[in-house]
């Protein structure tokens, strides 16, 4: 059957007469109230543009059954996670039993009867095979994205040295990253193949991203910074997977038969912040850094085993290529992304990378004859020279006299240079990118910048305890990185309400004063 879009006017126009004559003209305020900050932000998104993005995955055919409206569906999975439900067999139960929330997704309440006078009237409500059937038009599927969930057991290694609390684990393969940044950079303007999550990406683009841009609430498109860093989540999947021989009904306690694996893609890797290893996957996340809600712009599933610095080449690539229409000023991250390649691709897109140093790796930083620590070039007068911005075009610093800048600071009786300007000196960004940053490390900007880096596990933490996607206690990379997005769909409402005026009072006065 030929799918069919709602718009979201209809959608408002059917919301606020049910929610007056079912709880308003009834005096039963109390559902109203409870529900007020989420029936305030769903009526002020608008999620009609999912239409587009999944309408091709249906059948364009007069025959069959109608499918539901797929812009209600998606609302009702947002609606599902912001409330903090993980289960969606729980979550049509509760639809069934909660009239409003049937409204507020945009089906017709169980049981109820349409006087035939409505001007618009919606499905009613799906079941539990349509929600999963509908994820699963949210992904890009593909067999190169498939990995067998039959594989024979690995051999137990032998446990590996705890790290300290906060430390990361290293690259176990020296010089990957330096490799990788170089074929990211000579892949030009080509775009990397699309993933997984590449159709979940543009969704949150095209609905959530560019409207908040629009409202102000994401900071500068023509200066903007973000900030780059990675969560785990906890598959509830064993890593033992299930045996499907007889060799224990014959007495073999231990084989190495093929076995089923429910969660193939999932891997062990390092926890740093609760110090220890978990099975599952991990997210790696941009978020808009000068945005007061720490909203994230991009997300990329990985494995769990994958060290964070090669998972960002990938992922900033993918950054540069999902936003042409955004001028990135500063990329945030912490210091397991210092490798010299990845300050050479960050700033080959003229973005100044604000990265902390690695200390196990401090010793690697030589500096040509005349610099200090810093990235500074000494003047005769054993003056630090001034940074006085950066030529991209030839990839070099400019430095410039402090005694020209500032005479009476730095007071100087050389005349390097007869003109008023001062003797100026270039230095390239190449002799050592992790050293002479576009951004100078001890300057205040630097710091500033630095200091807004935790945006990102903000963020995580959201998306994962506020909406309880940690919980979701599903058993595949596709499931789990759905329940992920929602998570940063919810993150939206919340800032689209803040920003908006609009209260659950201009919709129904009759609360007032309650």
């Amino acid at each position: 059957m030929l799918l069919t879009k709602t718009s979201h006017e209809q959608y408002q126009s059917y919301l606020l007469p049910f929610i007056h004559s079912q709880y308003i003209s009834k005096s039963d305020f109390m559902p109203v109230l409870k529900n007020r900050k989420v029936i305030v932000a769903l009526f002020i998104a608008d999620l009609s543009g999912i239409f587009d993005f999944v309408k091709h995955t249906y059948q364009n055919t007069p025959w069959g059954a109608k499918p539901k409206d797929v812009v209600a569906l998606f609302r009702s999975l947002i609606l599902m996670t912001y409330l903090g439900f993980s289960s969606i067999d729980e979550w049509v139960v509760e639809l069934h039993s909660n009239p409003l929330l049937a409204v507020l997704s945009g089906f017709l309440p169980h049981n109820f009867q349409p006087s035939g006078t409505e001007d618009f009237l919606p499905d009613t409500i799906p079941g539990v095979g349509t929600f999963y059937d509908f994820q699963k038009r949210l992904l890009l599927t593909d067999k190169l994205f498939h990995k067998s969930h039959y594989r024979k057991p690995r051999r137990k290694k032998k446990l590996k040295k705890k790290l300290v609390k906060g430390e990361k684990l290293n690259n176990t393969q020296p010089g990957v990253i330096d490799r990788l940044c170089k074929r990211v950079i000579a892949m030009g303007d080509a775009k990397l193949p699309d993933s997984l999550e590449s159709r979940l990406n543009q969704i949150l683009k095209d609905l959530f991203v560019l409207p908040s841009i629009e409202l102000g609430i994401m900071g500068n498109a023509a200066k903007f910074n973000v900030a780059g860093d990675s969560t785990n989540v906890v598959t509830a999947a064993s890593s033992y997977g299930k045996r499907i021989c007889d060799c224990k009904s014959r007495g073999i306690k231990q084989c190495s038969c093929t076995r089923y694996y429910s969660d193939s893609n999932a891997t062990w890797g390092w926890d740093s912040t609760d110090e220890c290893y978990f099975y599952g996957h991990v997210f790696h996340l941009f978020t808009a850094a000068d945005s007061p809600n720490d909203l994230p712009i991009i997300i990329k599933p990985v494995s769990a085993k994958r060290f964070d610095g090669v998972t960002g080449v990938f992922a900033f690539k993918e950054l540069l290529d999902l936003y042409p229409e955004i001028s990135f000023y500063s990329a945030s991250f912490d210091k397991a992304y210092d490798a010299t390649g990845f300050y050479r691709l960050v700033t080959h897109h003229r973005v100044a990378p604000i990265i902390d140093i690695n200390e196990r790796h401090k010793e690697a930083l030589p500096l040509p004859k005349g610099f200090d620590d810093q990235g500074y070039f000494i003047c005769h007068a054993d003056y630090r020279m001034m940074k006085d911005g950066v030529d991209w075009n030839r990839r070099r610093h400019k430095n410039r006299c402090p005694h020209a800048v500032a005479p009476k600071k730095y007071p100087c009786d050389r005349k390097c240079s007869p003109k008023p300007y001062g003797r100026t000196f270039y230095n390239d960004i190449d002799d050592n990118p992790r050293i002479f940053c576009p951004i100078p490390r001890d300057s205040d900007k630097w710091k500033a910048l630095y200091n807004k880096r935790p945006s990102t596990e903000r963020c995580n933490d959201r998306i994962k305890n506020d909406f309880n996607v940690k919980n979701a206690g599903v058993r595949s990379i596709g499931a789990w990185t759905v329940k992920f997005f929602l998570g940063a769909f919810c993150m939206y409402l919340d800032a689209w309400y803040k920003h908006s005026n609009l209260t659950i009072v201009h919709l129904f006065p009759e609360l007032r004063g309650m």
